[in-house]
């Protein structure tokens, strides 16, 4: 499916570089991880080519990740997770995420709060920081899936979490080149958009997060993070340092500091919570996704009406689908911005009634809010022994806040910027809760077996990343490396028509505009990144990573 979206007629010019990737599928048979930075992708496999099982082998990757693209992810966000278990042919989730501090409010904000301004006086403000939960999440994980007295541990060589973090401490300690111009681009943004927004947490010519104080990395230039090493070795040894210990104490005192209502009890009172996911099927296999706070079921009621837009007719143009594609997810943006926040319990098939009252093959209909991308970093991995992880680990922002408290040597998240600042409203800004969660891994079965590991980073760009996915793989059979690689949508706004930005390359931009969409070209930092392991049918793994990244697949 090579020429899918090469439509004749396309309004577009020729993108500069072909959306077929230089890369080819990387194929293995025993193990694989697919990551957005090769050096993070080196680790995890190393791990698994030694016995390591797959959540041991998420685990450093994840540790290594928060070093080299702290502009993503890091120890002062959140991760949520699902994982395959082979001898119990189950799928099972873990949500990873904080709350907002016990005593927030809309009274507590301040008087300059702006929730549309990308400074510290809105999104990044303190106000936004909830509890971290991305190392308590990897703790739970080990303590499950990697202690040989829990009933779910899985098979392969022990590590202790020390000796899984100690990649990633080396890195800080020794030095690392940093990975790729995305990385480096997007860490020189956000170091000036975002951490340089608080300069009275460091001495002038002392940033953190720098190479000399001043400056973020370039690309292939080494990089020392001591003090996030120090953190890491003694999160090795427990998470109670990050939420009772000197960690904990150094946050708060700088969230307070800042005007933030952040306390030791707060963090203190953090736990990660496991849940049963939820699945739709199509095309004879089973897309599975975290339920809310988490937004996987915008993705699920997406593919659930497109499914439905399938059954209207007996094969549809390539045009019918894109619109069919994009009115669906329409759909399942406008069922979740109503619908999800903490607690909630959302079918989906929440959607059907909407799409089978008002879809038409010819007329665009209007619905759903989605806001800009944001950064995170997801990958994937599966083990020698059939276990499978989809793991998804982010600060929001980039940076988050940009916030670093001194002497941590990471950034803390603004998840708070998720909630709905309307007083009254669904998901709305209130002490203890848990904001609308953009993070979502996904996992896809087939007749009960695993079939595929995927994720599509990104913000509101990963339920739409989700559907076209599995579009891609499981209605037009495309590899998964071409999967990742095909050009996207994603609907930016909630206006009249929606807002439709098409990725160059994508194809009938004028007949779409012609049905009422209104359309025009995305950057390609826009459409997010996505990794997918596939296994075929004799038994192969087939990894895909994405070009809109550093990253790669490896395995063996």
């Amino acid at each position: 499916m090579s020429e899918y979206f090469q439509t004749a007629g396309s309004s577009s010019p020729a993108p500069p570089i072909p959306y077929i990737s230089r890369r080819s599928p990387y194929y293995a048979r025993s193990y694989m991880a697919c990551t957005s930075q090769t050096l993070a992708t080196s680790v995890a496999t190393k791990i698994l080519q030694k016995g390591g099982n797959c959540v041991h082998a998420s685990i450093a990757a994840a540790a290594v990740l928060a070093v080299i693209e702290p502009c993503s992810t890091g120890i002062g966000g959140d991760m949520f997770c699902l994982i395959w278990n082979d001898s119990k042919k189950s799928v099972q989730g873990l949500t990873g995420c904080g709350r907002l501090p016990t005593s927030a409010s809309f009274s507590t904000l301040p008087s300059t709060f702006s929730i549309t301004s990308p400074t510290r006086s809105g999104k990044f403000n303190a106000n936004m920081v909830t509890v971290p939960g991305a190392v308590r999440g990897w703790w739970d994980l080990y303590t499950r899936y990697c202690t040989s007295t829990s009933p779910d541990c899985l098979p392969g060589t022990e590590y202790s979490m020390l000796e899984l973090l100690k990649p990633a401490i080396d890195m800080c300690r020794d030095g690392v080149p940093i990975s790729g111009p995305i990385t480096a681009n997007a860490w020189k943004d956000g170091l000036k958009g975002q951490v340089q927004q608080f300069p009275e947490l460091y001495k002038e010519g002392e940033c953190p997060l720098t190479v000399d104080g001043v400056n973020a990395p370039k690309m292939g230039e080494l990089y020392k993070n001591e003090d996030l090493g120090n953190c890491l070795e003694e999160i090795g040894k427990s998470y109670s340092s990050f939420y009772t210990g000197r960690i904990a104490e150094k946050i708060v005192s700088t969230v307070q500091t800042l005007g933030g209502q952040m306390t030791l009890n707060d963090l203190s009172s953090h736990a990660s919570e496991w849940v049963d996911p939820i699945g739709v099927d199509y095309m004879g296999k089973t897309l599975w996704e975290i339920p809310p706070p988490g937004q996987g079921v915008a993705g699920l009621i997406a593919v659930k009406n497109f499914e439905y837009v399938e059954s209207l007719k007996d094969g549809l143009t390539s045009l019918e689908e894109k619109h069919g594609m994009i009115e669906s997810m329409r759909v399942g943006f406008d069922v979740a911005r109503k619908r999800i926040e903490d607690g909630a319990v959302i079918d989906a098939e929440e959607g059907l009634p909407k799409i089978k009252a008002d879809f038409k093959f010819d007329k665009s209909m209007s619905s759903g809010a989605p806001d800009k991308t944001s950064c995170t970093v997801s990958f994937q991995t599966y083990d020698s022994y059939g276990n499978s992880t989809s793991f998804v680990n982010s600060n929001y922002m980039g940076f988050g806040t940009g916030i670093v408290p001194p002497g941590l040597g990471f950034t803390l998240q603004n998840r708070g910027a998720g909630f709905n600042f309307e007083p009254g409203g669904v998901n709305e800004y209130k002490g203890g809760k848990r904001p609308y969660h953009t993070i979502i891994p996904a996992m896809v079965t087939e007749n009960g077996a695993f079939k595929a590991s995927i994720s599509n980073m990104g913000g509101f760009m990963q339920p739409q990343g989700h559907l076209q996915l599995m579009v891609n793989l499981f209605k037009h059979n495309m590899n998964a490396q071409e999967a990742v690689d095909v050009p996207r949508f994603c609907i930016r706004d909630g206006t009249f028509g929606g807002m439709v930005c098409l990725e160059p390359g994508y194809g009938e931009e004028e007949e779409l505009k012609a049905m009422g969409h209104k359309i025009r070209e995305g950057s390609r930092s826009l459409f997010g990144r996505a990794q997918v392991i596939l296994k075929k049918e004799n038994g192969v793994l087939e990894g895909g990573s994405d070009g809109r990244s550093d990253g790669s697949a490896g395995g063996f």
